[in-house]
């Protein structure tokens, strides 16, 4: 059985970072296919622009899918500006 990950994909312009947070299956190149694109993350914009669907992201969790450590750094630092104070799954 293939698993899921959560990870970020560069899809920003040379020294522009941007990153979708996606599903993929956890053996496909990180510029490979994505299952679902469920946020985005823009590091360099003032504000550092993030965004997370996370009735997706639960449901994803609950089938198994791992987080990968970069997309926990974001989660980290992000989820408690956006007002969250941690995911309830």
């Amino acid at each position: 059985m293939r698993e899921y990950v959560v990870r970020l994909k560069r899809v920003g312009r040379w020294r522009k970072p941007v990153y979708e947070i996606v599903i993929a299956f956890g053996d496909s190149a990180v510029s490979g296919g994505k299952l679902e694109k469920i946020g985005f993350y823009s590091p360099l914009t003032e504000s550092k622009i993030f965004f997370i669907n996370f009735d997706r992201l639960s449901f994803w969790l609950l089938r198994g899918a791992k987080i990968t450590p970069s997309v926990g750094l974001v989660l980290g630092k992000m989820a408690p500006k956006a007002g969250l104070s941690r995911l309830c799954i």
